[in-house]
Formats: C-alpha cells, structure tokens, sequence
C-alpha cells in the first residue's frame, strides 16, 4: 500500500455471526430460555404457549449462529468465504484468511479476522465496488482516510512522503492505566537481566490475574512492541505455575512500557525486499533450552516477527543456531507463495543474517561429520534452501543483529539502537 500508494480501509460486518445460516448438515444447536424469558415470549407471541416446559423453561433450535458458540467465529469464516470465492475472489495459500482478485495490473487484497476486513484496492472504485458487494449481504462500517484502526492498530499514512505508521497508542494506555497503581519506578529494561536465572522461592500467584496481563501483552508485543517480545515469551512459559516473582517480572514490563510511551512501526521509501534475521540464545531457560528470535521485514520495517522457546535441548550454540534457522525457513517458503499470490516473483535469494560464524560454515560445508552428526537432518535441510537459490546467508555482528533483543534481556541502549535499525519510532 505505502510503496504503490494504493487505497485502504477497514469494515467492520455487523453482527456477522447472526447471518450465518445452520446447514441440514451441521450439528443442530438449541437454546434453552429461562422461565423468565419464557414467559416474557409467550406473552409476546401466545401461539408459542404451548411449548412452555413444565419447569417454565422453552427450547428453541437454532436456524442461525449466534456470539457465544465455540463454532460461530468458524462457521462465519466459510460463509464468508464462500461467498467472496463466489464473486470472483481468490482464496489465498499461504493464509487461508487473505482473498485477492485482479484488477488490471494490480490487484484488490482482503485481509480477514474473523468479521473484521482490511482492503487494498488500485483505486476507490474499486474499495466502493467492494463495499456493495458486501452490502447485498450485511449491515457495514467503514472506516477510510489516511487514519483507520485496525484490530487496536492504528494506521496512519503520509501520501505525500510515502510513509504509513502503525501504532497501539490506545491499547498501551489501557493497559498501563489498569495496573497504574502497581507500577514502580521508571524503567529502560522490560525485564532484569538476572530474572531468567534467579533462583524463584516465592509463593504462588494468582493465575488468572497472571494469564490476563501476560497475554494483553502478548497481542500488543506480537503487533507492533518488539521490544518487550523476549520478556512477553519468556513469562509465558511460566503460566502454569506462576509465582509472585513472575508477576512482579510482568509489572516491570507495563513499567517499561509507561517509560518508553509509544511507538510505531514505519514503512517508507520504495524497497520491497525481504530482509530475515535469525538469532538464538543457548541454555537460557532453567531447564537447559535455548530460545529463538525470528525477525521479518518487508522494506523498512518488520511484518513477522517470533520469540519463542527451543523445543528441544542444543548441545552449544552453535546447535542452537542451527535450530533457529531451521524455523526460521519456515518463514522463508511462506512469504515466498504470500508475495507471489500478490504478483511479486521472488527470483533472487532471500537474505538471511545470522551472528555465528560456525553455523554458516556448516551450511556451506565446511563441518566436520562427528561434530555434528546429531543435527543432519537440520543442516541438509538448509543446504537444500541454499542449492536452490531459495536463500543466502550473510553474517552480522552480534552489536548489529535485531534478532538479539528477542532471545535475551539485553540492555536499554541495545534496545534503543535495535529499534532505530528497525524504523521503530517513538511517538
């Protein structure tokens, strides 16, 4: 959008789940009204008083879904889809929530979450054309202009300079407002570089007021807050027995967060290429796994971005780097078929940077066999990605690497210079 200045808004489809139908193949779905209800509906419509339980309550089938079913936000999805597929859309690969359709040399893109749209479009013709078409089936908001917010994301463009940013300005003040009164003082780390090791003899915490604050976190790190990842991850590793200690661990984080204040995501310039930086930390959890931090940019800033615990145990780091590239590729083959779905032919390799020297040697051949025998399968795999253009590897400097901030606490300059590296500003 911001490179090709294409049109964008947002619409929201009101009470989506309620217009969609329960098909004769579907598990059939009852509501049971308490007496009190029952009573109120005879009284509206007598005819029905014959279906009046003993015990006042009333059953009625379901003919459409409604908010509250575990299946409605599911079932919503395929009506919808059938839908758009039905008037000439395509639904994409690589994200089976993404829909586009040709229009000329360019095309229209929908972004699904559940009832919540995001479109691209080559003009505003075409954003009206996709208004009708949803308006033949649903009441619809939209949301247009060069400010519109998004899933709590606020989107803000600058035309004339090529800039969109986008930024969680609401949702961080919701959250530093909900635990204000428990925050200490001014912070430049969201977590104490000690607090990975410290040995915990605290009591337990409460788990579901742990659970709340870990995963409001979580949306705003994964979204637009790299810089709290790591610490966001690492808490959530300790979710089911949390102790004081860990909660105290989480309040630094909304303490970082009320020091630095607000920052957003800036996508500028004409570069469209596609930059992956993977990095991991060997041994760091307490029971002796590494962690990985993959980060993804597309032009100036990143669009994908993963920390996450090591799912089995690395000998030394270099086995732990080699674990981290392996998921990283992953990441490499999917946005391959997404930007090709967008008419982008990725035809040169994708660059990857890591930070050790070792692991790029054994890509390229150069390990011994009984050194590392163990992770095969790993290196093979990469090698593939490598003999087939698909991806080259470049080192960077520790100092340089962006992906280090999301394996390991690391200092507030680090992280200051990370996020300049990364077009992160504050606001």
């Amino acid at each position: 959008m911001t490179v090709y200045d294409l049109e964008c808004e947002a619409i929201d489809i009101s009470g989506a789940f309620l217009s969609t139908p329960v098909l004769p193949d579907d598990k059939q779905q009852y509501v049971k009204l308490v007496p009190e209800v029952a009573r109120l509906w005879t009284r509206l419509y007598p005819e029905y008083a014959g279906y009046l339980h003993e015990d006042g309550h009333m059953y009625m089938r379901l003919e459409k879904y409604i908010y509250g079913l575990k299946q409605a936000s599911n079932k919503f999805l395929h009506y919808l889809r059938d839908y758009l597929i039905a008037n000439g859309f395509k639904q994409s690969i690589a994200d089976e929530c993404m829909y586009t359709q040709k229009a000329g040399t360019y095309i229209i893109i929908v972004a699904t979450h559940v009832d919540d749209l995001l479109i691209v479009a080559p003009s505003k013709t075409h954003l009206l054309r996709f208004r009708e078409l949803l308006r033949a089936k649903w009441d619809i908001s939209v949301q247009e202009g060069d400010e519109i917010s998004y899933l709590g994301m606020t989107i803000k463009r600058d035309r004339i300079n090529r800039r969109t940013t986008v930024s969680q300005r609401k949702y961080l003040d919701d959250i530093v407002a909900k635990y204000a009164s428990r925050l200490g003082r001014d912070r430049s780390v969201p977590m104490d570089p000690a607090y990975p090791t410290q040995l915990d003899e605290s009591e337990r915490c409460d788990i579901h007021e742990y659970l709340s604050i870990v995963m409001s976190l979580m949306y705003l790190a994964r979204y637009t807050r790299l810089d709290i990842l790591f610490a966001v991850t690492y808490l959530a590793t300790k979710c089911e027995t949390p102790t004081i200690m860990d909660m105290q661990a989480a309040l630094k984080v909304v303490t970082y967060l009320r020091t630095t204040g607000v920052y957003s995501y800036v996508y500028s310039g004409t570069d469209i290429c596609v930059h992956v930086y993977a990095d991991a930390s060997h041994g760091i959890h307490t029971d002796g796994r590494g962690h990985t931090c993959i980060i993804m940019t597309l032009g100036s800033a990143p669009i994908a971005t993963r920390s996450v615990k090591q799912k089995i145990v690395a000998l030394h780091s270099t086995d732990a780097e080699i674990i981290a590239v392996t998921e990283a590729l992953t990441y490499v083959v999917w946005i391959r078929v997404l930007l090709e779905e967008l008419l982008f032919v990725m035809d040169t390799p994708i660059s990857m940077y890591q930070d050790n020297q070792s692991a790029i040697q054994i890509y390229n051949g150069g390990s011994k066999f009984k050194r590392s025998k163990h992770l095969l399968v790993k290196q093979e795999y990469i090698k593939d990605f490598i003999t087939r253009n698909i991806v080259r590897f470049e080192y960077l400097n520790t100092n340089d690497m962006p992906a280090d901030i999301g394996t390991k606490p690391v200092s507030g300059q680090q992280i200051q210079n990370t996020l300049a590296l990364l077009s992160m500003v504050r606001l």
